[in-house]
C-alpha cells in the first residue's frame, strides 16, 4: 500500500506542476495578446498612419533619412542583346527608420509588429534605368515593424534594366552592367535621402551552396559589386556592377564549328571532276547554308554596333572566299572549254590535211597521195595528237590542284589570325 501511496502522490504532483505550467504560460500569452493589442490601437491612433505622413517629418533637416536595399541575385534570366535589356531574378530587402512609429519596448513589451502597407507611407523605389513593370517596386501587403521604427519588407521578383551588350566578342563574351536602385519622391521637409545598396550573390560564402531552386541559364555571375558615383557636391550615388560571362559550348556546337566548316569545304570544289557538272550547284549550296548563318547572326545582334563582331568577320571571309571560288570555277571551266575547242581544230586540221609527194593537183585543189605513203604519217599525227590531250589534261589537274592548295592556304591562314592572333577566344 505504501508503494502504490507514493505513485499516485507523484501522479498527482505532476499534473499539478503541469496545470501550474499552462497556467503561467496561458497567462504570458495573455499578456503578450493584451500588449500587441494595446501597442496595435495605439499605433492606428498615430498621425503617421492616419495620414500617411513621411518619414522626413519626424527628423530634424541635418539628420538624413536612410534607405537601405539589399540585393541577392539568384540568377540571370536573360539578356535581350537586341533590345539590350538584361532580366535578373532577385530578392530585395528594403528598410527606412520612420520614428514616427517607434515605442517604448518596457511599455508594451513587444519587439516588432505587422502593418498593413495601405497604412503607412512608402517611399517611391525604383530601378535606374528600369524597363515598364519593373521601374516602381512593389512593396508586399504588409511591412515589419520594430521598436526603434525600422521598417523592413522582403521584395521576391523580377527586375529588367538596360544594359550595353557588347557582341565584338560573341559568342566568347563577357558583360559588365550598370543598374541602381535609387529613391525619386521629394519629402515634405528639405531633408535629404540617403540610399544605401548592398549586394549579395551566390560568390559570397555566408549564401547557401548547391541552392536546389536555383536553375543556371545561358549566363554564369562572374562578380556582383557596389560601385560609387562621386558628385561635385561630394555625395555619392550607388550602384549595382553586375559581370556576367556567356556559356559559350552551345554557340561553338552550333554556330561557330559548323561556319568553320563550311569555310573549310569551299577549296573542295576544286577536287570536284568537272565532267560530272557538280561544281556549280555544290557552290549553290555553300551559299545557302552561309544565308542562314547570315539570318542568325542579323537576328542576335544589335542594331547599334560599336564595334564589328570577330563573328561577322569570319561570315564576310566565308561569303569572300566563295565569290572568289565561283570566279575561278567559272574561269577554269572557260578555259578547259576553249582548250579543248582547240584541240578539236587541230585534230580536224591533221586529218584533211596531207602532204603530197608531188606538185600536181587535181581538180579540186587536194593532193593525190596514195594510202601506203601516207599511213606512217597519219599514225605520227595520230600519236601527237594524244600527247596534246594528256598535255591539256595534265595541266587542267595541276590548275585545279593549285587553287585548291592555294585557297585551302589562304583560308587556314585566315582561320589560325582570327582564333589565335586576335583575343576572340580570351575572355
Amino acid at each position: 500500500m505504501t508503494s502504490k501511496s507514493a505513485m499516485l502522490m507523484r501522479l498527482i504532483s505532476t499534473v499539478c506542476c503541469f496545470s501550474c505550467l499552462g497556467l503561467v504560460t496561458a497567462d504570458v500569452n495573455s499578456s503578450f495578446v493584451q500588449d500587441y493589442e494595446r501597442l496595435m490601437a495605439d499605433l492606428l491612433k498615430r498621425p503617421a498612419l492616419v495620414h500617411r505622413m513621411p518619414a522626413d517629418l519626424f527628423v530634424s533637416n541635418t539628420e538624413p533619412v536612410d534607405i537601405s536595399v539589399t540585393l541577392y541575385l539568384a540568377e540571370v534570366v536573360q539578356v535581350d542583346q537586341v533590345e539590350q535589356l538584361v532580366t535578373i531574378a532577385c530578392l530585395l530587402y528594403i528598410g527606412w527608420t520612420h520614428k514616427g512609429l517607434a515605442w517604448d519596448v518596457d511599455n508594451y513589451s513587444t519587439q516588432a509588429v505587422l502593418l498593413d502597407t495601405e497604412h503607412m507611407w512608402l517611399p517611391q523605389i525604383g530601378v535606374w534605368v528600369g524597363y515598364k513593370e519593373s521601374m516602381v517596386i512593389d512593396f508586399p501587403v504588409s511591412l515589419l515593424v520594430n521598436a526603434s521604427g525600422f521598417v523592413s519588407c522582403k521584395v521576391v521578383g523580377y527586375v529588367t534594366f538596360r544594359c550595353k551588350i557588347d557582341v565584338q566578342k560573341y559568342p566568347f563574351d563577357t558583360q559588365s552592367c550598370n543598374f541602381g536602385i535609387y529613391y525619386f519622391e521629394d519629402g515634405v521637409q528639405k531633408v535629404p535621402f540617403k540610399m544605401h545598396l548592398n549586394g549579395l550573390s551566390d560568390l559570397q560564402e555566408n549564401v547557401v551552396k548547391n541552392d536546389p531552386y536555383s536553375v543556371k541559364g545561358e549566363w554564369t555571375l562572374v562578380n556582383f559589386t557596389v560601385a560609387y558615383i562621386s558628385l561635385e557636391s561630394g555625395d555619392q550615388i550607388p550602384y549595382f556592377v553586375l559581370t556576367m560571362r556567356r556559356q559559350r559550348l552551345y554557340y561553338v556546337i552550333v554556330v561557330i564549328f559548323p561556319l568553320v566548316l563550311t569555310s573549310v569545304m569551299i577549296p573542295l570544289v576544286f577536287l570536284i571532276p568537272e565532267k560530272s557538272g557538280e561544281q556549280m550547284s555544290y557552290m549553290a549550296t555553300i551559299f545557302t547554308s552561309t544565308a542562314i548563318f547570315l539570318s542568325y547572326i542579323s537576328n542576335v545582334m544589335p542594331k547599334s554596333l560599336s564595334s564589328t563582331p570577330f563573328l561577322a568577320i569570319l561570315l564576310t571571309e566565308v561569303l569572300i572566299e566563295g565569290f572568289c571560288a565561283t570566279l575561278a570555277i567559272l574561269w577554269v571551266v572557260r578555259r578547259n572549254a576553249y582548250m579543248k575547242k582547240t584541240q578539236r581544230h587541230c585534230q580536224t586540221s591533221e586529218g584533211q590535211v596531207t602532204l603530197a609527194p608531188s606538185d600536181e593537183l587535181n581538180v579540186k585543189g587536194q593532193s593525190q597521195v596514195s594510202p601506203a605513203s601516207t599511213s606512217p604519217l597519219r599514225q605520227h599525227r595520230e600519236v601527237q595528237s594524244r600527247d596534246i590531250g594528256q598535255y591539256i589534261f595534265v595541266l587542267r589537274c595541276q590548275l585545279d590542284f593549285c587553287l585548291f592548295f592555294l585557297l585551302l592556304s589562304a583560308q587556314i591562314v585566315f582561320l589560325v589570325c582570327l582564333l589565335f592572333a586576335t583575343d576572340w577566344l580570351r575572355s
